[in-house]
């Protein structure tokens, strides 16, 4: 059978073609990247790591191990022992809309965990309809997370109140999340 040149052309496109699905197939994997750490599983989705901590699903952008935000062992020791943990911040920071969205962000992530209520105030509710709540409220069984922004980040115990510093939003989201997976036993 004698093909012509058209013909060998067509199939060789048609070829290409189909081994370059197969290929494409092969090369993005049989399913969403998984990681292991400290006996929790973590799959990468389009919102970013999800963890199923206490069969809920809780979304991350950083795994633990990625994370290059320190926190004392006294710090990590007051969150391990929290059972309500207020989050605040002053609304009259400069950097008071980072805040409040960093306060949101730990505020859903652990809405429906059992091990820790959240309570939600701001360090100075002046003109404001919200709970007030700074550092002299703090106690050991109920501390609070007051959120500042800074020149450089750091995490710290000032008696039983937890201070937040960030330098900047990366380091305000990673130190969150830091905070969180201290919180949920993860790390």
């Amino acid at each position: 059978m004698e093909l012509n040149k058209k013909t060998v052309v067509s199939l060789f496109i048609a070829f290409i073609m189909v081994f370059s699905i197969f290929g494409f197939i092969l090369s993005s994997g049989f399913g969403p990247e998984k990681r292991s750490y400290n006996g929790f599983t973590f799959l990468q989705t389009q919102n970013g790591w999800m963890a199923k901590i206490n069969n809920e699903r809780i979304f991350f952008q950083y795994l633990p191990d990625e994370i290059q935000i320190n926190i004392e062992d006294d710090v990590k020791n007051l969150l391990k022992e929290a059972k309500t943990l207020t989050i605040t911040y002053d609304p009259q920071s400069s950097d008071a809309q980072l805040l409040a969205q960093i306060q949101f962000y730990a505020e859903d992530a652990l809405k429906k965990q059992d091990k820790v209520y959240i309570i939600h105030a701001l360090a100075n509710s002046t003109g404001f309809d919200a709970q007030e709540s700074n550092c002299k409220d703090s106690t050991e069984t109920m501390p609070v997370l007051l959120l500042e922004s800074a020149e450089n980040t750091n995490i710290f115990k000032n008696d039983t109140c937890i201070v937040a510093q960030f330098g900047s939003s990366y380091d305000a989201l990673q130190g969150i999340e830091e905070i969180i997976y201290n919180l949920l036993g993860v790390v």
